[in-house]
């Protein structure tokens, strides 16, 4: 096993690190927003946004060095991926600069909205420059094993004894949840993350609370219930996948599972979006509008995920078949 730290670890470490910091200030906000006056609101603001824009951004490089080796069959550059890797990350904690102090005597132009245009610019430019860097390179013994490794290998069905089966659905490899495999860890994971979370968030920031509009009525929410109402899609997701499998872990499609995961991330992220705006419109005096419109997009993301659900049921039920 492969221990060593790779430019893709550093990027979906700083991808992680935007996460927090994102949800930091997201809480931060939550906690003093209701007194008669937020100290540095526009700075948290403009955080929010700008490491929402770097989790998207790094999530991006971070899934193009790990699949586009794949699609090449090549390593790529090791020192070119952490120049692009720290370099990014350096422009992405300058910045911050412009956030939050004042009066700097710099350029107009030396923004944080320019430094993230620069930092996707230059990112992707230098993982471009690596790309053609490494199909210059004569092939090394690695990469031609690579290619070996990826032919197709005849299936030979081997039937395990029933004990063994009984034995395997007992018996928990807790060690797998450590990297997840199959759709019942990967959402499993995940929703054990959120409730750990938010059960968390409850006894550390017991008086954080969200204002939230249900029922034509104003309610505060704690912090941590609004983790819990999260973590249900992937507990439920978790369960179904293991009740259809039998009650056990067995693979599914390996790209429908992850673009199952991906949507109902993509609802995760829509879903604090669509909370974050509704606090700031709840405690200021001008509504937002397109409230019914941000609530209607959740429901097409949620829609969407439970298709892909089934979707990827199907997909197993052909391959199982044949």
């Amino acid at each position: 096993m492969n221990n060593k730290i790779g430019p893709d670890k550093v990027l979906r470490g700083i991808a992680l690190f935007s996460l927090v910091a994102m949800g930091a200030a997201m809480i931060y906000h939550a906690k003093h927003a209701v007194g008669p006056q937020l100290q540095h609101g526009a700075q948290l603001f403009d955080t929010v946004g700008y490491f929402f824009f770097a989790l998207i951004l790094f999530g991006l490089f971070y899934g193009q060095y790990v699949w586009i080796p794949r699609l090449l069959k090549r390593q790529l550059n090791l020192m070119m991926g952490f120049v692009q890797a720290f370099l990014c990350l350096a422009l992405l904690l300058l910045g911050l600069f412009p956030v939050w102090v004042a009066d700097m005597g710099a350029s107009p132009r030396f923004t944080a909205d320019n430094m993230a245009i620069t930092i996707a610019i230059l990112g992707e430019a230098l993982l471009v420059a690596n790309i053609c860097w490494t199909l210059l390179q004569p092939a090394t013994p690695a990469s031609v094993g690579l290619q070996k490794s990826s032919e197709p290998v005849p299936f030979r069905e081997v039937r395990p004894s029933p004990r063994l089966q009984a034995d395997k659905r007992i018996k928990l490899d807790y060690l797998r949840w450590l990297k997840p495999e199959d759709p019942v860890e990967k959402f499993g994971v995940t929703a054990v993350f959120l409730l750990v979370g938010g059960a968390l968030i409850w006894l550390v920031l017991p008086e954080s609370r969200f204002l939230i509009l249900f029922g034509g009525q104003k309610y505060f929410l704690a912090m941590g219930v609004l983790w819990w109402i999260c973590a249900v899609p992937f507990g439920i997701y978790s369960l179904a996948y293991w009740l259809h499998a039998g009650r056990r872990s067995v693979p599914y499609d390996k790209w429908m599972t992850k673009i199952h995961l991906g949507i109902t991330f993509v609802w995760l992220i829509d879903f604090i979006r669509i909370v974050t705006l509704a606090q700031w419109s709840l405690t200021s005096r001008l509504p937002d509008l397109l409230m019914d419109n941000y609530t209607f997009e959740l429901y097409v993301l949620l829609g969407a995920s439970v298709a892909l659900f089934f979707l990827n049921i199907r997909a197993k039920a052909r391959t199982a078949t044949k």
